[in-house]
This record gives structure tokens, C-alpha cells and sequence, in this order.
């Protein structure tokens, strides 16, 4: 599973934005959509791909697991990433 998400992000670093998407869909699955660390890079495959109302909404379910691990640097990133998607810009 961790191997799956590294390379998610790799591929969303080269720019094969289906590829992540669907790479990135296929662990938030199997994780119950419930990680906010997947959660984060489908929502930057999914902006990628210009489809930033997804974007937004797996943005705001990543925040929604994430305020709860008490993680400020990743809530803070995932703040940043939702002000981007709603002005229709990737990160």
C-alpha cells in the first residue's frame, strides 16, 4: 500500500495525471477513504487534471481526518491546497 501511494506521487511529479488518479483512488479505497495523506494526493492529481470541485471535496475529507491527529503542518498544507483548488489553480 505504501509502495502504491509513493508512487502516486511520483507519478503526479511527472505529470501522468490519470495514472495518479487512478493509482491515488485505488489506495484512498483501500484505506476506507479515510487517510488524509492519500486523501491529500488524489485532490492534487484530481486539480492536476483540472477537475477542482473533486479536488475540493478530497481536499475537505482530508482535512476532516486530519484535524483530529493533531497535525498542524498537515492542516495548514491542506488549508493552502483548498484556497488554490477553489481559485481553480493546481498546486
Amino acid at each position: 500500500l505504501r509502495f502504491t501511494r509513493t508512487f502516486a506521487v511520483l507519478a503526479l511529479v511527472e505529470h501522468r495525471v490519470e495514472e495518479t488518479i487512478a493509482l491515488a483512488d485505488r489506495v484512498c479505497r483501500q484505506e476506507s477513504y479515510n487517510n488524509p495523506y492519500s486523501l491529500k494526493t488524489l485532490a492534487a492529481a484530481l486539480a492536476e487534471a483540472g477537475l477542482f470541485e473533486q479536488a475540493v471535496t478530497e481536499a475537505q475529507r482530508a482535512l476532516t481526518f486530519a484535524a483530529p491527529m493533531g497535525d498542524p503542518a498537515l492542516t495548514r498544507v491542506l488549508h493552502e491546497h483548498l484556497r488554490h483548488y477553489r481559485e481553480k489553480e493546481p498546486i
